[in-house]
């Protein structure tokens, strides 16, 4: 396609998701039964062996986000990611209702993808860097409240409080960006 190498669009991930789709439409289900247990669906599968894949191949830290939308993403779906217990969730993207009640589908919510010609480099090591912020900031917020295992327990009632225990001003808007933003995902999923 047209999409720019480094531009943070997941094309390694798009590409490992097309191989391993490819390599599983070769074998079928023998693509699936040394790893399968119990009921994990095939795109998670598929997901977890290519964000291994990056790991470990091509040495780039990444995450699991970019495999796992690539792999069970669907058109006119959002893909919400419970990156703790590696469920996906598809919410559909709402339809506008008129005033009669039927549905205006010419209104529907409108992405748009826009090159900033910004370079990312996973593998450079701004992704490893951000997970150890990240740990940090859960440290802090573990201070003033030890249930929090993760940043996606935290509120940003829990940020504030736990300022004054974080290393620096990074620390804090990393912790204050993980936290709005899983609010936002949140929110948008019940939209």
């Amino acid at each position: 396609g047209d999409v720019p190498l480094g531009s943070g669009l997941s094309s390694s991930a798009s590409l490992e998701v097309s191989v391993a789709r490819f390599v599983e439409a070769v074998l079928g289900d023998a693509a699936f039964s040394s790893e399968i247990t119990g009921y994990q669906s095939p795109a998670k599968v598929r997901a977890l062996r290519c964000q291994k894949a990056e790991n470990e191949w091509c040495r780039s830290p990444c995450g699991i986000m970019d495999q796992a939308v690539s792999s069970a993403a669907k058109e006119g779906s959002l893909l919400l990611i419970d990156c703790r217990t590696l469920t996906f969730t598809e919410t559909k993207l709402a339809a506008q209702t008129t005033a009669a009640g039927k549905q205006n589908t010419t209104n529907m919510p409108v992405l748009v993808v826009a090159n900033s010609n910004v370079q990312h480099d996973i593998a450079g090591g701004e992704y490893p860097v951000r997970v150890e912020q990240c740990k940090m900031a859960t440290q802090a917020l573990q201070q003033v409240n030890p249930d929090i295992q993760s940043l996606r327990d935290a509120t940003m009632e829990d940020v504030e409080n736990a300022k004054e225990f974080m290393d620096n001003e990074i620390i804090y808007k990393r912790a204050k960006h993980v936290v709005t933003e899983n609010q936002r995902t949140l929110r948008a999923k019940e939209a």
